[in-house]
């Protein structure tokens, strides 16, 4: 039966274990650069959002505007047939743009709060996904203590074992034949 060495078998069980912890320490670095860049992604996502939502303030205004000029000119029109046909025409029109304005108006903030939803999302797994990169950090760190330790105590129990004082011991016996 072919007996191994102790140093060789230790030698081996750590570069398995420190390749595993290598390839884990890869994928966790992908990890956190992909976390990253969903991250970048989000914040661009935000201004977005921001930069949609002043628009739509703007538009607001401008309603609001195009509404009181029209209330301000219909006080001021004479009762003349023709002007209150052209009015009423006009009050047509104007309604009808404000309605089409506030549609769109209606469907940006939909849209503004479907996108601020799947922005919390987001977020919200990026977060967990930050947590459970740092737990297997930890994982990590308590496993390569836990292989230092083993290494520590197996190099000090094959250093003091009986066996190896009495194979020292067998080769200085043989060294002093030899000169002899």
């Amino acid at each position: 039966m072919n007996r191994v060495p102790i140093e060789t078998f230790k030698n081996k069980i750590t570069t398995e274990i420190i390749s595993s912890l290598n390839k884990i320490l890869t994928l966790l670095k992908t990890r956190y650069k992909k976390v990253k860049e969903l991250k970048n992604e989000m914040e661009l996502t935000t201004a977005e959002i921001f930069c949609m939502k002043a628009t739509v303030n703007k538009i607001m205004a401008i309603v609001h505007e195009e509404m009181q000029e029209h209330y301000s000119k219909t006080q001021f029109v004479s009762r003349n047939e023709k002007e209150s046909q052209t009015n009423d025409k006009m009050k047509e029109q104007l309604n009808s743009q404000i309605k089409s304005l506030e549609n769109h108006l209606e469907n940006q903030k939909k849209e503004l709060l479907l996108r601020e939803k799947w922005l919390q999302e987001r977020e919200e797994k990026l977060i967990q996904k930050e947590k459970d990169f740092l737990k297997l950090q930890s994982t990590k760190e308590k496993y390569t203590y836990r292989i230092n330790k083993w290494q520590n105590e197996l190099k000090s129990k094959y250093n003091s074992s009986p066996e190896r004082a009495l194979k020292t011991k067998r080769l200085s016996e043989i060294k002093e034949e030899n000169k002899n």
